[in-house]
């Protein structure tokens, strides 16, 4: 979990149980497939951050892209619940080429160049089929585009897809806390 968290009262036995059902939600959600379950804090945090400092455009994905840039420029206590109502349609899976073919359909004629950079954050898994995520990386980076790779466990992402599109990313970052991104941020400012 991200770092430093408030400390709050509250029963234990009651936060044991909500951390229990997300896992049993997440699981079901994932259904017979193989994937990770990680439940962090932060990344909220994260992308407010980017957006803030970089003037970065935020998008989310899961079986559809929403940008959220606009619920991210407010310092609002809701955010995470906004972004949730954004986003609605979990239980499909990560359908990660399906939003970067959207991306790339919709947004990539006015926002990519030369200069510019696609970060992604993601565990890799995805739900789509293998071969399109190196397509749709490969669409994106035809247009110039410099393609890095966040992830938010302890190693690279190594799904089917992920090992197939390996070459089109230029590089690949553990990023779960702000910690992390303490320490890469002088590569990218």
């Amino acid at each position: 979990l991200a770092g430093p968290l408030p400390a709050i009262d509250v029963d234990a036995t009651q936060i044991r149980q909500i951390i229990m059902n997300l896992v049993i939600n997440a699981s079901e959600a994932i259904g017979d497939k193989s994937g990770i379950i990680a439940i962090t804090t932060g990344c909220i945090r994260i992308a407010r951050a980017l957006v803030l400092a970089l003037d970065a455009r935020v998008f989310v994905f899961h079986t559809r892209l929403a940008e959220v840039t606009p619920l991210l420029e407010r310092d609002s206590a809701t955010v995470q619940e906004k972004i949730n109502a954004v986003t609605a349609g979990f239980g499909g899976g990560t359908r990660i080429a399906t939003s970067l073919a959207d991306f790339h359909r919709v947004h990539a004629r006015a926002q990519l160049g030369r200069a510019s950079r696609v970060w992604i954050f993601s565990d890799g898994f995805d739900a789509d089929e293998p071969h399109r995520l190196q397509e749709e990386l490969r669409a994106i980076q035809l247009r110039g585009a410099h393609i890095l790779w966040f992830y938010p466990g302890s190693a690279v992402p190594a799904s089917t897809a992920m090992n197939g599109a390996h070459h089109q990313i230029e590089a690949f970052h553990r990023l779960n806390s702000l910690r992390d991104l303490s320490e890469i941020a002088t590569t990218f400012l």
